[in-house]
């Protein structure tokens, strides 16, 4: 079995903090499910972990047959 990340948020490198947004709403799970299906199609979620506090990232990790 092969597990890949599909990382929300940053992108490796020192970024500045998000500045949160009166107008923004929150994206739903399953629009975030959707965006790790569409960055690594074919495989099943193994599990999700949410950030501890707004400055870490969303992480779900999807398993592949090998």
């Amino acid at each position: 079995m092969i597990a890949a990340q599909f990382l929300l948020g940053g992108a490796g490198k020192a970024a500045a903090k998000p500045v949160p947004s009166q107008t923004q709403t929150p994206i739903a799970l399953s629009q975030l499910i959707q965006k790790a299906d569409a960055a690594l199609p074919g495989g099943k979620i193994s599990y999700i972990q949410f950030p501890e506090d707004k400055a870490n990232k969303l992480v779900i990790q999807k398993s592949f047959p090998e």
